[in-house]
């Protein structure tokens, strides 16, 4: 009862929840008082018909039984939700969180400092290769359209991203390179492009993995494939049709037919998906294998007179030409303008937008990481310009999904139990402590980068491992990973986060499966937990994060003398997979 209390004020949402909080304790304290007293005698004895019925003889009731069993699973998952709701609540109630640690000590050390110079950096210069990588972004997409008539998908992204897992020490001295075009030589072999070429061929499979047991989209895909096929061997076989040819289009008109007969069942349109994999992919495939590597050969060319042209701007006197950044805070929006000319006639060239919260952030990861050299933040906006523009080129329009991040609840937690206190996939914009690996030193070691990951030389440490979700590049570290911990006598322990990829198993999944140095792993299903979307400097903080449609595989992996230093017990693991559960979004 509410009698004889100050009355809520309008509005008071604490007091409503609160109130409603004390009612539904109260229900619940009822509801086990009535079963209590009606289910014992005065003595205490318990008095159950059931319980009490003749033993000799029992009744089973099989209905009964299964309801009750998914009652109770309905009431646990319901009393779990509770808990997570209320914990959330009293997250939002404590007010600010702390969303980063540049404090937290180090336990870091490493066979060879990193060779990450802070190097002059040009607003100029960055525009330009921005200029440069957006237009070889629409050669490429051009030159896929006229030759297949297909789009391009993530392939230009994911051939970006491969070339950052290539070491140093494999570039050639000579090779002329560029910070997001570092080694086209070595990716002139590539398969990346290959492999995302030919799986849109004759159209896209791919279905986002939060839309994978949902019929009609897997309906509207097949649909569409089907399609595509049957147009794509009419213009194959218009002069001269072949046994091969006429097989492909008796498999795809069965398709289509069984398509429409079993248009609500998950499990068989899924296994006419893989039919199509492996019947239907590979003949196209074949057809144009030729055409696709000419694809890939042009975009290298095409990359190395980009490398050139920009190498060749770097040495020029446009680039000192005088220019500013200007920056602006409006409410919770940062905009960044870059302008050449005199003062009184200025002309913007480049406008890039970040959040205001994420501007005070890598404002005070420069100071604690560039005071030293800029006490007085006099290059502090021209460094920031090339480090928003610099992600804004690499990411494009989608690449940004390829690196959300683990919240920082899982970092607090990491910290507490294995005193975690360095990330070797991360940049400015979410990392957690102050120094980090990241895919660009030389915008990054202003702001705490040292270095790239496959560069760093560790001996000892406690590290947050959450590569971006690229096949290449997860194997890549898979590989690294086993490596560093089969090299090190000395204390060392990496906490991994990955996508589990199992149908098929990818290539790091295996590897880390498989490891001498697992200690423990764990899987948290999709749908269950949050993550900090890749492009978070660029969004509210409402909207920073969002619930991951695929599970997340967790793996500790250390070598004798880390096991003994940071001990992965049950509880500990069991701690950082409640943090990854908390609800965010």
């Amino acid at each position: 009862s509410d009698i004889g209390q100050d009355p809520p004020q309008r509005g008071d949402r604490r007091n409503d929840s609160q109130r409603q909080d004390n009612r539904r304790d109260d229900r619940r304290n009822n509801d086990r008082g009535n079963y209590n007293r009606n289910n014992q005698d005065r003595n205490g004895n318990r008095n159950d018909n059931r319980y009490n019925q003749d033993r000799r003889a029992p009744r089973y009731d099989n209905n009964r039984r299964d309801h009750n069993r998914e009652t109770r699973h309905d009431r646990a998952r319901s009393l779990e939700e509770e808990r997570r709701e209320e914990s959330f609540r009293r997250r939002r109630q404590a007010g600010p969180e702390k969303y980063w640690d540049f404090q937290a000590p180090r336990n870091i050390h490493l066979g060879s400092e990193p060779d990450v110079p802070k190097k002059e950096l040009s607003p100029l210069l960055e525009f330009q290769r921005s200029v440069e990588i957006q237009n070889l972004r629409g050669i490429f997409a051009r030159d896929v359209q006229k030759t297949l008539g297909v789009g391009v998908g993530d392939s230009f992204n994911r051939w970006l991203f491969e070339q950052l897992s290539i070491p140093s020490s494999q570039i050639p001295k000579d090779q002329e390179s560029d910070p997001v075009l570092r080694c086209m030589d070595q990716v002139a072999e590539s398969q990346v492009l290959r492999r995302e070429i030919l799986s849109n061929l004759p159209a896209s499979l791919y279905i986002s993995w939060g839309q994978r047991n949902k019929p009609f989209k897997i309906v509207e895909v097949l649909r569409t494939y089907c399609s595509s096929a049957l147009s794509w061997l009419k213009q194959l076989t218009k002069d001269q049709p072949n046994e091969s040819s006429e097989k492909i289009r008796n498999v795809v008109e069965e398709i289509e037919e069984n398509i429409s007969k079993n248009s609500r069942d998950v499990p068989y349109l899924q296994s006419l998906l893989k039919k199509v994999k492996d019947e239907i992919q590979p003949y196209f495939q074949l057809e144009f294998a030729e055409e696709v590597t000419q694809i890939c050969d042009r975009l290298t060319q095409a990359a190395k007179e980009v490398v050139r042209g920009l190498n060749k701007y770097k040495n020029s006197e446009d680039v000192t030409r005088p220019h500013r950044v200007h920056v602006h805070v409006t409410g919770s929006t940062c905009n960044l303008k870059l302008v050449e000319g005199p003062p009184e006639d200025e002309k913007e060239l480049d406008s890039l937008n970040i959040t205001a919260f994420h501007l005070g952030k890598v404002r005070e990861l420069y100071q604690v990481n560039s005071g030293d050299i800029d006490p007085e933040m006099v290059k502090f906006h021209g460094i920031l310009y090339c480090l928003v523009r610099r992600y804004a080129t690499f990411f494009g329009e989608k690449g940004a999904t390829f690196h959300a991040a683990a919240p920082h609840l899982v970092f607090e937690r990491m910290n507490k139990d294995f005193e975690v206190c360095h990330e070797n996939f991360a940049s400015p914009f979410n990392a957690y402590f102050r120094n980090f690996n990241s895919a660009f030193p030389d915008t990054d070691t202003y702001f705490g980068s040292q270095g790239s990951f496959f560069d760093y030389d560790i001996v000892e440490g406690s590290f947050e491992t959450g590569p971006p979700y690229t096949e290449e590049v997860m194997t890549h570290m898979a590989i690294q990973l086993e490596k560093l911990l089969g090299n090190s006598t000395r204390p060392l322990s990496f906490i991994i986060f990955v996508p589990d990829w199992i149908d098929p198993p990818a290539e790091n999944i295996v590897i880390l499966n498989k490891s001498e140095y697992k200690k423990s792993d764990f899987v948290v299903q999709g749908g269950a937990h949050s993550y900090v979307k890749g492009d978070q400097h660029l969004v509210s903080q409402e909207d920073r994060f969002f619930v991951l449609p695929f599970a997340t595989h967790v793996y500790f992996l250390q070598n004798e003398a880390g096991a003994k230093k940071w001990p992965v017990t049950e509880s500990r693991v069991e701690a950082i997979k409640r943090s990854l559960e908390e609800r965010l979004s």
